[in-house]
């Protein structure tokens, strides 16, 4: 039995670094666990993609149609990988939209959040919308933005993880800034604790 996570954003949105995080969690939790990333110009504001795979296998890129879940920095670039989500899958997305510099500079205007939200659930799945920007309005979590998706994703409960393993984790990769960095990754966990049935 394989587990596949599609992590995806915009370069600079630290999907990368929340994608081995990721992967350390899982390996400190005993499990198998082979990755691989994607991503072109991504210091420029490209496309990321982080290949994340948990259980029997060797092979690091997930092929389409097999991922159980999708975390996204951003709606398009959830949009963007919808290929490799599973019928029965889940979406998770930041629903802040970020327009690319190539786009800027063509003058391309960024799709409307509702558009994008109904491609998204055109597919056969969960879709998990998530405003970051409103939900840290009045709260100080420095650039955890990914640390919420982190979160939230954990307390969802598609894979069996350690709450008390996560926050290890987090504090190992991240010592100096412990309690910002928790209070993002708590902050995920409240969004999914409010809406017990996000998941019927």
């Amino acid at each position: 039995m394989v587990f596949n996570v599609i992590i995806t954003g915009i370069g600079g949105q630290g999907t990368v670094s929340v994608g081995h995080l990721l992967g350390k969690i899982f390996h400190e939790a005993g499990k198998n666990v082979v990755a691989a990333e994607t991503h072109g110009m991504s210091q420029r504001g490209g496309s990321v993609v982080f290949h994340l795979r948990v259980g029997k296998t060797f092979a690091p890129i997930i092929p389409r149609g097999t991922a159980d879940v999708i975390i996204a920095g951003e709606p398009m670039e959830a949009l963007r990988v919808l290929d490799y989500l599973k019928p029965d899958g889940v979406i998770l997305t930041n629903t802040y939209g970020i327009l690319s510099p190539v786009a800027l500079q063509l003058g391309m205007n960024y799709p409307h959040l509702d558009e994008l939200l109904d491609e998204l659930r055109s597919w056969p799945a969960k879709v998990i919308p998530i405003d970051i920007a409103e939900i840290t309005r009045d709260v100080e979590v420095g650039k955890g933005d990914n640390l919420i998706l982190l979160g939230a994703f954990t307390k969802l409960g598609l894979i069996d993880l350690d709450e008390d393993i996560v926050k290890k984790i987090i504090k190992q990769r991240w010592p100096k800034v412990v309690d910002i960095n928790i209070k993002a990754l708590e902050l995920g966990y409240s969004i999914i604790d409010r809406s017990q049935d996000i998941l019927a």
